[in-house]
């Protein structure tokens, strides 16, 4: 595990071409969205993207979840069909020469988001900048998902009930990322450089059917940190013209 946990320039190489062929995926996926397209259509395009980036499979399978789905974690099915009006949340990783990337965007299904989804995606939009920012050695996941949630929690946004947000965000910021999506590291470790890890905030209302998360892959460095996937947009209006012209 501690072999594992600390990257040197040959695995950092592969990791940055796993992501690569992640965010061709990506791409695809943003392509082929649309009203009543069938949530395994995305997982084809999603997988030929893979292959036509050179990867050589999955780093696990794909989460194309749509409507109610999109608030459910680890969803793997991909039985639904893409609605007018809904999210779909999009959770995939290529694998290359044997290292993962591991990836989520979330995606309106008709290419633009409502008033209430735009609200709650740039809500976790700004929790996941502020980890970013926070990223560096000596901190930990455990810290960072403290300044995601305090970020969600200390919103204006609120459900039907007037509940704030936080109790939404039901999972960690994330985990180490290398030979396996979920690797070796747990959450205990201080951060040091050569380490690869995820930021990975969502929201997942269910009583809306409203599930959004992003996530990207973070390398440690001895000056912070960088964005492996920073060539993937986040914000409304890239994932909107994302969908438009892939």
């Amino acid at each position: 595990a501690e072999l594992r946990l600390r990257k040197d320039e040959g695995e950092i190489t592969l990791m940055q071409k796993a992501v690569a062929a992640t965010m061709a995926g990506q791409r695809a996926a943003a392509r082929r969205i649309a009203p009543g397209v069938p949530e395994r259509a995305v997982e084809g395009v999603v997988f030929q993207a893979f292959a036509e980036a050179g990867a050589e499979g999955l780093a696990f399978p794909s989460i194309i979840g749509s409507g109610f789905a999109s608030t459910v974690l680890h969803y793997d099915q991909n039985a639904g069909t893409c609605q007018d009006g809904d999210l779909v949340v999009v959770d995939i990783g290529a694998r290359y020469g044997y290292y993962c990337g591991d990836l989520t965007r979330t995606y309106p299904v008709n290419g633009t988001f409502s008033e209430r989804q735009r609200a709650v995606y740039e809500l976790v939009l700004a929790a996941h900048d502020a980890v970013a920012e926070a990223i560096r050695p000596g901190t930990t996941l455990g810290e960072l998902r403290d300044i995601a949630h305090d970020v969600i929690e200390r919103s204006d946004l609120r459900d039907a009930d007037g509940n704030t947000l936080g109790r939404y965000f039901i999972h960690g910021i994330g985990h180490f990322l290398g030979l396996d999506a979920h690797d070796a590291g747990g959450e205990a470790p201080t951060l040091e450089p050569g380490m690869v890890i995820t930021n990975e905030p969502g929201i997942y209302i269910p009583q809306e059917s409203l599930g959004v998360r992003i996530e990207d892959d973070y390398l440690v460095t001895s000056a912070g940190t960088e964005c492996l996937s920073a060539a993937l947009p986040t914000s409304v209006e890239a994932i909107e013209t994302m969908m438009r012209q892939g």
